[in-house]
């Protein structure tokens, strides 16, 4: 028992990052609602960004393969020019000019300002030869490596970071940086401090206002499809709605329609972004799900949502009020066309939930959640009998685990749970540190092809 005791006695979990603990980091929130310019600013507008020290760059970061798919093209593409870079030549392309020391992002670039840049997701690696600039989703950025503090970008896009980011992914982005930059609402605030009390960490917050008006609509689309108008995104919440939806609004409006959902690839996606955004294109409307929350720039003049509801693999839940106010913020965008934005929705009976959750003032997050790395998860093993399961580990981290009053264990999914016992199935024979490594390893449990082959690799690897 003392050595349980001792296994899940996270008390001074901050002190598990030494090197972090040497230095006093500094954590800046840009914290405002949907198109308010926090992660423009968050990610855009890095302060340091001369010849001297480009190489040292850092990458932006964040917990969508879209954000990371995105920022890559505003780097590798020359958009973004150098801090305090007094000296160039004009190119006769070029569309930019000079505003002062500071770093600007250029509409169509310059190649003064072109650098190599690697892309890194973890669906993708695309590794450009030479390159000193990287952008990538955070589980993927190098944590063994010391960057450049001046200026530090770390961009968990749109603090759900300290919503839903924080319970799902969070725990990545803790110890990736010594300036972390985070862009969210406003209910995360006093958590994050409450954070930095415990590491000593200084916090900086920069609050933003809404750069163009949201209104939601005063009457629903009273499910007539012919209502749709070019510029509208009609956002539903699965790949089977989202494209019956796409047929019908076709067959209906005549207009034509492009497509965007999270197992999209992300060329696809960005190419479909694309072409909505291009007046010339053909493209009308957009059919979506909650991927266009984060990651996408796109020219939504009115979000209509065809539900209030959403699957949560076990049955249909309400969306949470910052998930609404996440996707309808959407429209309207500022700089991208459009005077305001309108949100509204199919189904009349819809209608007062939008209301109720536009109109609803979150409540300050309570606790930030914690995950753990194969490390805590090998030291569990080691404390507890020989033939014990992944789902005694797990419950021994739920219930035994003691934490700071800030924090609480990152409870598995539903998802994650029956991968832990999939991964008992046949692992009992390995040692500590190879089960540990399999319950990190991601692979679609609820596939019964894909664990059936990924079960006899196990095997072979035993």
């Amino acid at each position: 028992m003392v050595r349980i005791r001792t296994a899940v006695d996270f008390t001074r979990i901050a002190d598990s990052f030494p090197i972090a603990r040497m230095m006093r980091r500094k954590l800046v929130l840009h914290v405002g609602p949907t198109n308010s310019g926090k992660t423009h600013t968050g990610t855009a507008d890095p302060r340091r960004r001369t010849r001297r020290s480009v190489r040292r760059a850092s990458p932006p970061t964040g917990p969508r393969n879209l954000s990371a798919t995105e920022h890559r093209p505003n780097r590798a593409s020359r958009r973004w020019r150098p801090q305090k870079t007094t000296k160039w030549t004009r190119r006769p392309t070029s569309t930019c000019r000079y505003l002062g020391p500071r770093v600007q992002v250029l509409k169509h670039g310059n190649a003064l300002f072109a650098r190599p840049c690697s892309l890194l997701t973890g669906d993708e690696r695309r590794v450009v030869e030479g390159a000193t600039l990287s952008s990538c989703t955070v589980e993927m950025l190098s944590l063994d490596k010391r960057y450049d503090c001046r200026g530090h970008r770390r961009d968990p896009d749109d603090c759900r970071l300290a919503t839903r980011a924080f319970l799902d992914r969070g725990r990545a982005w803790v110890p990736a940086a010594d300036e972390l930059h985070l862009c969210g609402e406003e209910r995360a605030v006093p958590i994050i401090e409450a954070l930095a009390e415990i590491t000593g960490d200084e916090v900086i917050i920069n609050r933003y206002q809404r750069l163009s008006p949201l209104a939601v609509a005063p009457s629903s689309l009273e499910r007539d499809l012919t209502r749709i108008r070019k510029g509208d995104c009609v956002v539903t919440f699965s790949r089977a709605n989202i494209f019956n939806l796409k047929r019908a609004i076709e067959e209906q409006t005549g207009l034509r329609c492009a497509v965007v959902y999270g197992r999209l690839p992300p060329e696809i996606r960005a190419e479909q972004a694309a072409r909505f955004n291009d007046p010339n294109s053909g493209i009308d409307v957009l059919v979506a799900s909650d991927a266009i929350g984060m990651g996408l720039n796109l020219k939504i003049q009115r979000v209509v949502f065809e539900t209030m509801s959403k699957w949560d693999g076990w049955m249909e839940v309400p969306l949470e009020a910052s998930q609404v106010k996440q996707i309808a913020g959407r429209a309207g965008r500022f700089g991208m066309g459009a005077e305001g934005g309108i949100v509204t929705t199919l189904e009349p009976s819809d209608l007062p939930l939008l209301e109720a959750a536009m109109d609803t003032k979150p409540e300050s997050l309570r606790y930030a959640r914690v995950g753990f790395i194969s490390t805590t998860i090998h030291d569990i093993f080691a404390a507890l009998p020989r033939d014990s399961t992944a789902t005694t580990v797990r419950d021994t981290l739920l219930f035994c685990s003691v934490l700071p009053p800030s924090m609480a264990v990152m409870d598995p999914s539903a998802k994650e749970a029956e991968a832990m016992r999939y991964v008992d199935s046949f692992s009992q024979e390995l040692v500590y540190a190879e089960r540990a490594m399999l319950l990190q390893c991601p692979f679609p449990s609820m596939d019964d092809r894909c664990k059936a082959v990924l079960g006899e690799m196990f095997r072979m690897f035993r």
